[in-house]
């Protein structure tokens, strides 16, 4: 078309990204190419973030699961002063604080899920986008934790990009790759926070 640009960017920690700069010079386009009504189409913008938020949280905790895997399995064979990591408690409660993290982080998301293919479209844009804001928030903490705790846990193997720390090294780095994109941690909380204001201050009884 004839004055559209576009230029991909790199992503941190997301080589597929589709993230691109676009660049529109007097383009005209074509009412046969127009999606919906003209005016209206930061409306549409925003019913497609509930499924990307969901996608990246979905991502996210597989990503932290990784961490725990290659904990256990780094922990069973690695020593230190004689034992195995996995008889250091120490290791053990890393370990297990990045369980009841994932753990509640999944049990979650599937309860969401079940909300999302049991509702109609329009229902769940109306009911679950503060809930789904406050999941996809949460998720990028429990990564951001998984990952520095696996550094701990990794020592200094989780800083070789190759070796048994190959898939704790880009961890950290990855975090702001999944903190970012499709609404940062304090803009979804305070969306989350003005939906429940807006619907107490419907319903309650003061």
């Amino acid at each position: 078309m004839e004055g559209f640009e576009t230029r991909k960017l790199n992503i941190r920690g997301s080589d597929i990204s589709g993230t691109a700069f676009l660049n529109f010079d007097n383009v005209k386009v074509p009412v046969a190419n127009m999606i919906g009504k003209e005016g209206r189409g930061f409306k549409l913008v925003m019913y497609n973030f509930n499924h990307e938020r969901f996608y990246v949280t979905a991502i996210v905790a597989r990503m932290s699961r990784v961490c725990i895997e290659e904990c256990v399995r780094y922990a069973l064979v690695r020593q230190a002063f004689g034992k195995n990591l996995s008889e250091i408690q120490t290791i053990r409660m890393k370990i297990a604080a990045m369980v009841r993290q994932v753990e509640s982080l999944q049990s979650w998301l599937e309860n969401i899920t079940y909300q999302l293919t049991t509702m109609t479209h329009e229902e769940a844009n109306m009911k679950l986008g503060d809930v789904i804001s406050l999941i996809k928030a949460h998720s990028s903490k429990v990564y951001e934790y998984c990952a520095r705790e696996s550094t701990q846990i990794f020592g200094g193997n989780a800083l070789y990009v190759d070796g048994v720390g190959k898939k704790i090294e880009p961890a950290v780095g990855q975090v702001k790759g999944y903190q970012i994109p499709a609404g940062a941690e304090d803009v979804m909380d305070d969306f989350a926070a003005r939906v429940a204001f807006k619907t107490a201050a419907k319903i309650a009884k003061l």
